[in-house]
């Protein structure tokens, strides 16, 4: 992990993303956990001292590198992803495995964003966003795909910052890993 932490300096990233899940063979990896454990995790940060929480509800429809998202007031905004790296950590004696996101999000005019009938993926997203000591973002991810099957995700967003030494992010990120899988580890 050191080594990608190095190239954060370096490299124009400027988010790193954290996915918790499992790691389900060479390069598959499957974010969604339990509802139970879903729950346990956003009551135990909900309560978190300095932490503020945002919740968000967006229709999000794909294509290719984009995501259109219309909220709750048909707000419309189109993100361009670019994945630049990524790297799946998986764990022999914790519940749940690590795949961090090296990438940039930019947003961009809604005319980039094609006009079809059917487009390859669309969910309903419900959010709650944890911000905790205005470090980084803990994001509790409900998406209902079409068909009505509700997935559970836990993110966790990092915002480079120029002033952030890739040691102090890394540890900050460790500490965080640990309290979580203790979490889960308590609730097996």
């Amino acid at each position: 992990m050191q080594k990608y932490m190095k190239q954060l300096v370096t490299q124009n990233y400027n988010q790193i993303e954290l996915t918790f899940g499992k790691c389900i063979g060479d390069n598959i990896f499957n974010a969604n956990i339990t509802k139970e454990h879903f729950e346990i995790l956003k009551s135990y940060f909900k309560d978190t001292e300095e932490s503020t929480t945002q919740y968000l509800e967006n229709k999000i429809y794909y294509d290719s590198n984009k995501e259109l998202h219309i909220n709750e007031t048909y707000q419309q905004r189109v993100y361009k992803m670019t994945l630049h790296d990524y790297l799946i950590v998986s764990t022999t004696n914790m519940p749940l495995d690590v795949k961090y996101t090296f990438s940039e999000r930019q947003m961009v005019s809604i005319e980039y964003f094609p006009t079809k009938r059917h487009y390859p993926n669309e969910v309903f997203k419900k959010v709650t966003s944890i911000n905790i000591k205005n470090k980084f973002y803990l994001n509790f991810n409900e998406m209902e795909h079409t068909d009505g099957t509700i997935i559970y995700t836990i993110t966790m967003l990092v915002k480079r910052r120029t002033n952030n030494k890739h040691n102090e992010l890394h540890s900050m990120m460790q500490n965080f890993i640990e309290q979580l899988q203790s979490i889960v580890n308590l609730h097996k």
